[in-house]
């Protein structure tokens, strides 16, 4: 659902971002510590030098206010996969969390911006309805850092950000895929979704420029620095996972992008239901994106049980990517949260023959979607898994996900 025929732009960089694989690792071991003289932040520049080399999506948002500062947060994203995934950043043929763990607590692209601030914010006094589901569900009012702190710092200095969260059991595949993942997914999205939220309590509030900027900065998270060449933020996942399910025409993520222009048109028209029902397809749209993940990951594991191999990045990758819609799938189906938990529990575990990894995760996530309606969204929407080997018997109950929670 393009706007003017300008999809036709972004495809071809699309497509490159969709032939790049899903980096399978394998190393095992520790590294050591690196130095902090690793890193330069003048080798990127700071943000003002930045913002003409910033990605433009034609059918996007055109913000109104300057947010590439949460934009350029994404190259620390690229850094950190840089040094986890590139073997010239190895360490004694390792991956480089040393390194990594710099880029996330310091950053290196902005003096004054790091993930990691993001990943420990704690909103619970803004009464934002996902960020309370989710801290309710996690147990923590800092559910993403407690997450990721101990796979990126096993192994490393027992002092500074990492005392205290040293000690550990997890192969490098599956540290590898629990840090690239949240630094990718679950914070630029978790933190979207909070500014979507904001926008529409300033909107109510009759504050269309909070609501505006709240809104920007919204966009601003999902789509990165660098969606069309790089793959360092939701927009690609999005891209990516839409394509495993045979929607080739980039159908969801052009839903999003409309959806951020018509919540932007809400705003400035001051219609609060407008505006809620562009964050409802979007939050929507995300939820299918993630539903797509968690299922792929769960067809691997039947063909590795039966390879009788081990699953080190393919569960843990399964489980990040639950884990950012796992609050709103127990909402409206508990026992199916359970079965997706279950699957995914341990990485260090090898996968079993006979148990149906790809159904008992395909059905959970199938009636998962058809509980969006409210929200926009359809079971077209989520498709087919490309490399389904096997038609699952999928029966669901008439729950709905409830349009405030």
């Amino acid at each position: 659902r393009c706007r003017d025929n300008k999809c036709g732009i972004i495809r071809p960089l699309a497509r490159r971002i969709l032939a790049t694989a899903d980096s399978d690792l394998g190393t095992t071991g520790q590294p050591k510590v690196m130095a902090k003289a690793l890193f330069s932040v003048a080798a990127f520049g700071v943000a003002a030098s930045l913002a003409q080399d910033i990605d433009e999506i034609s059918n996007g948002l055109t913000t109104e206010n300057d947010v590439n500062d949460v934009k350029l947060l994404s190259r620390d994203v690229c850094e950190i996969k840089i040094a986890l995934t590139d073997p010239d950043r190895f360490v004694s043929n390792l991956p480089d969390y040393a390194s990594a763990t710099e880029v996330f607590v310091n950053g290196m692209t902005l003096d004054d911006a790091n993930l990691q601030e993001l990943a420990e914010t704690d909103l619970t006094a803004e009464d934002l309805p996902s960020w309370s589901l989710f801290s309710d569900y996690y147990g923590s009012d800092a559910f993403i850092d407690d997450f990721v702190r101990p796979p990126l710092c096993q192994g490393l200095a027992d002092e500074g950000y990492c005392a205290g969260q040293t000690d550990g059991s997890l192969e490098p595949a599956s540290r590898n895929e629990y840090v690239l993942k949240t630094m990718q997914n679950w914070i630029p999205l978790t933190m979207s979704i909070a500014d979507m939220e904001r926008a529409i309590s300033s909107l109510e509030d009759g504050n269309e420029d909070e609501a505006r900027m709240s809104w920007d900065r919204a966009y601003a998270f999902y789509v990165g620095a660098d969606p069309l060449t790089e793959d360092c933020s939701p927009y690609t996942t999005t891209f990516k996972r839409e394509s495993n399910f045979d929607i080739r025409d980039g159908h969801n993520q052009d839903t999003i992008m409309e959806a951020f222009v018509d919540g932007a048109s809400a705003i400035e028209s001051g219609n609060v239901d407008e505006l809620k029902e562009a964050y409802r397809l979007i939050l929507g749209m995300h939820m299918v994106t993630y539903a797509q993940a968690t299922t792929r990951y769960a067809s691997f594991l039947d063909v590795l049980a039966e390879a009788q191999a081990p699953a080190f990045d393919q569960r843990a990758e399964g489980e990040i990517f639950y884990n950012l819609i796992a609050p709103y799938v127990r909402l409206v189906d508990p026992e199916g949260d359970e079965v997706v938990r279950a699957v995914y529990d341990d990485p260090n575990i090898a996968p079993e023959e006979g148990q149906g990894y790809y159904c008992q995760v395909e059905t959970v996530m199938r009636c998962f979607v058809r509980s969006l309606s409210e929200y926009g969204v359809t079971e077209e929407d989520y498709g087919l898994f490309e490399n389904a080997f096997e038609e699952c018997d999928v029966s669901c109950s008439d729950n709905q996900m409830p349009i405030e929670f």
